[in-house]
């Protein structure tokens, strides 16, 4: 229970507590179409591209850049504006770094790693494009969310998600319009996660919620707004009752 009101009050502090932050929100200059790339993995799509047309999805009669690769998309991201993507199912093999109970996990680097750092006056933005369904998968094929409610055991439910679906980190970002299976995974200041399906906790009893505000790692976590997210089913944890939605560490 103390885990619990803990986690409540710091997520009214910055939902409710600060209006300053919804008011630096609403004074963010539209990003330049012109300034935008694209991640599709529509088999037609060559990666790389310069000649993405959005309408037809096809490469040659477009005037956009359009990546299949998720880590090309973002490093992309870093000289432009907008990152919009496409309709469809996203994943990558992450490498884990942790051992945990004697299985590797990765608290840090989501399949979609959104590392970058726009300025106050212009964010850098990761959106589904057009309100496309976009599916981010914490390891590929992963499609529960949770491998087996009924075991009572947690052996096949604890470390389901090895990896987080989406990590944020940097600055002035704003991520929303995805469909997740597995963590999210915060470590960023001024940023915002909204408009997103967001199910499927951590690898393990203290990873079990399914956002995750971290600032275990340098420049902290600040001026963060989560809104208006269908967030549900957190992954079991290795004793019963313990997971949570939201968790804020340090």
């Amino acid at each position: 229970m103390k885990t619990c009101l803990t986690v409540i009050a710091l997520v009214l502090c910055y939902s409710v507590g600060s209006g300053s932050i919804l008011a630096q929100a609403a004074s963010v200059v539209r990003p330049d179409p012109e300034n935008t790339v694209f991640l599709d993995n529509c088999p037609i799509v060559e990666d790389g591209s310069d000649t993405y047309d959005p309408n037809t999805r096809t490469c040659g009669n477009g005037k956009y850049k359009v990546f299949s690769d998720l880590i090309q998309a973002i490093v992309a991201l870093k000289q432009a504006d907008v990152l919009y993507v496409r309709a469809g199912t996203y994943s990558r093999v992450v490498t884990p770094n942790v051992k945990v109970h004697g299985n590797d996990v990765n608290y840090w680097e989501g399949a979609l790693a959104v590392h970058v750092t726009g300025t106050p006056e212009q964010h850098k933005v990761v959106r589904a494009y057009r309100d496309e369904e976009v599916v981010i998968q914490a390891k590929p094929g992963v499609s529960q969310y949770n491998p087996d409610p009924s075991d009572r055991s947690f052996r096949k439910s604890s470390h389901f998600y090895p990896n987080p679906a989406i990590s944020i980190s940097g600055a002035y970002v704003d991520v929303g319009g995805f469909k997740t299976f597995g963590q999210v995974v915060i470590n960023a200041h001024d940023a915002t996660l909204e408009r997103c399906d967001l199910g499927g906790g951590g690898p393990h009893m203290n990873q079990g919620q399914v956002v995750v505000l971290n600032s275990n790692r340098p420049g902290g976590v600040y001026n963060v707004v989560v809104r208006n997210n269908r967030i549900h089913h957190s992954t079991w944890g290795e004793s019963v009752g313990n997971s949570s939605t939201i968790m804020c560490y340090n």
